[in-house]
């Protein structure tokens, strides 16, 4: 597809893709799958896919009603359409933090990259035909 029709994708990831098993419900684990999630879809990225992600939050939306549960009457409850805002924004902010981690991580290996290109001019195997030329010159 050319730059006037770029390729566009949807990924829908759902609150549950967030959720390992039982034994990883927490925070941590939902962060770990996450980072995992936005390696795909930084590849798309770098693949020349103008990427859209939306995002499911039931199971979320569930655990903090049960810390509601078990927290009232000590605290205030929290009305489902809050909780729903607060879910979207922590599971937005987590994909955030890692599309930017990798990106910072990219851009740290292109440094390097960059950095032995330059310690190595004319050394490298795509320069072997200036390398040729150079070496014809002497002759």
């Amino acid at each position: 597809m050319s730059e006037t029709n770029p390729k566009i994708a949807v990924v829908a990831v759902g609150g549950n893709a967030l959720i390992i098993d039982k034994q990883h419900e927490d925070v941590g684990s939902q962060m770990s799958a996450v980072e995992e999630t936005c390696k795909h879809i930084a590849d798309m990225i770098a693949r020349g896919w103008n990427v859209v992600v939306t995002h499911g939050n039931g199971p979320q939306v569930g655990f903090i009603l049960r810390r509601n549960e078990l927290a009232y009457p000590e605290v205030h409850s929290t009305p489902l359409d809050v909780i729903g805002a607060d879910t979207q924004g922590s599971i937005g902010y987590m994909m955030q933090q890692a599309l930017d981690n990798l990106k910072e991580q990219i851009s740290q290996f292109e440094d390097k990259i960059s950095e032995f290109k330059k310690a190595h001019i004319g050394e490298l195997p795509e320069q072997s035909p200036m390398n040729i030329q150079a070496i014809s010159r002497l002759e």
